[in-house]
């Protein structure tokens, strides 16, 4: 990545893969003022939220994080999830998972209704601490073949769940590394 921001530095989706291949390496500090920078100029808003919802989650940053959560659905689509997040980022750990995990609620609910993709309903599940949800979410979005899960072994919302047999079942099925 850091070559092709050489070759072509004006480029912001490069620049936003850059940020997340921080995030994977997990130098998140490094990370949060690229995606904070590329909000201003960037057309991938939604992307480089997710990128700093990341960031912030893993730093232990839960008000961030919420905020960047929040912002990311506005910017995909999800506006009845944002509304969800609430308003107030002052809470910690547990007012996080609190929020999160009835957001994840709110999703799955949503999804016999219309399309949610099942990822993001694990992704919420993941962040609350309830892996046999989040499990059971990435099963559906295996068995829908949601293309964002070709990152499911390196991406950051997944390390809680790394130790279960269930997620490395997935894994192994997938032909992704362990």
């Amino acid at each position: 990545m850091k070559r092709a921001l050489e070759l072509d530095p004006l480029n912001d989706f490069k620049r936003t893969y850059y940020g997340w291949e921080l995030n994977y390496a997990g130098r998140y500090d490094e990370a949060i003022p690229i995606f904070l920078k590329l909000l201003a100029t960037a057309p991938n808003k939604a992307a480089n939220y997710l990128g700093l919802w990341g960031a912030y989650y893993k730093k232990g940053e839960y008000g961030k994080a919420l905020w960047a959560a929040k912002n990311y659905f506005l910017e995909s689509g999800g506006r009845e999830f944002a509304v969800s997040l609430g308003t107030d980022t002052t809470g910690g750990e547990i007012a996080y998972r609190a929020t999160v995990r009835r957001t994840g609620k709110l999703m799955a609910k949503r999804s016999t209704q219309k399309h949610v993709p099942a990822i993001r309903i694990a992704r919420m599940f993941a962040h609350a601490g309830d892996i046999d949800k989040a499990v059971y979410w990435l099963e559906q979005a295996y068995k829908a073949r949601e293309s964002p899960l070709m990152r499911l072994a390196v991406f950051w919302d997944w390390d809680n769940l790394r130790p279960d047999p269930r997620f490395q079942d997935l894994l192994r099925r997938m032909n992704l590394p362990e």
